[in-house]
């Protein structure tokens, strides 16, 4: 790879790049096999070292808790020469473990894998055909009863039997999408949710939403951000567009 090309990734990373020089790098990214492979092994190796840096943290901060405990038991049995029960030290011992807790959950969020952050962010909306429908049918009310309950493969079959009938109901297509989706059927979802992100309905922001999910489970951070990144500029579903930021953030 050329020297040119390393200097472009650098560039990218650091967002230094005009919008139209980060346009062509992410085109090329898409068509040029050995600059996508190039930029994925710069993003391997930055976080491999933030992760180390975080766990040598982590790791000193545990040593810090630890020894202020270890300090707080021998200064009371300095101070008092009376058996310490446990249940006294109980409130201590509980802090010291919930702030290790939290500080653990914080260093470890960044560096999940893009698997685990599909599964931190597919809270998908209720499904509520029956309700919205003009009339109930058996299909509507087996898609929705399946879909809320996770078993997306029935609710793919029982949104297929809907629409059959009521192929113009742009929820139910996006609900098929969602099933397709969990059911790793990826560029059958996508085919669903380009059409609604384009298009002019009340779905259309979370067309955009599951485009960037359907990316990001397939560990493709170019598109996961180029759909988030239209999402937050073009659309007006502020719950979908902060959702959108706080996956953004993780992804930098």
């Amino acid at each position: 790879m050329k020297e040119q090309d390393d200097l472009l990734i650098e560039q990218y990373i650091e967002s230094t790049l005009t919008e139209k020089e980060k346009q062509d790098f992410e085109q090329r990214l898409q068509e040029d096999q050995a600059l996508a492979a190039a930029y994925e092994l710069r993003l391997s190796m930055d976080q491999f070292l933030e992760d180390k840096a975080k766990k040598e943290q982590f790791t000193q901060f545990i040593e810090g808790v630890s020894q202020d405990f270890f300090a707080e038991r021998d200064s009371k049995k300095t101070t008092d020469a009376k058996v310490v029960s446990i249940w006294q030290r109980f409130p201590f011992v509980v802090a010291s473990l919930a702030i290790a807790a939290a500080i653990a959950l914080l260093l470890i969020l960044p560096f999940l894998r893009p698997q685990d952050r599909y599964e931190q962010f597919n809270d998908h909306r209720a499904l509520a055909l029956v309700e919205m429908s003009i009339q109930n049918t058996a299909a509507a009310q087996e898609a929705q009863t399946a879909f809320n309950a996770g078993d997306y493969s029935t609710a793919l079959d029982a949104l297929n039997a809907y629409l059959t009938d009521r192929p113009e109901d742009v929820e139910a297509q996006l609900y098929k999408g969602i099933s397709l989706l969990e059911l790793n059927e990826l560029q059958a979802a996508r085919a669903i949710f380009e059409p609604i992100a384009e298009g002019t309905s009340a779905f259309q922001s979370e067309g955009l939403w599951y485009l960037a999910l359907s990316y990001l489970k397939e560990e493709d951070a170019v598109n996961t951000k180029k759909y988030l990144e239209r999402l937050i500029t073009e659309n007006k579903d502020q719950n979908l567009i902060d959702k959108a930021k706080r996956l953004q953030n993780e992804l930098e």
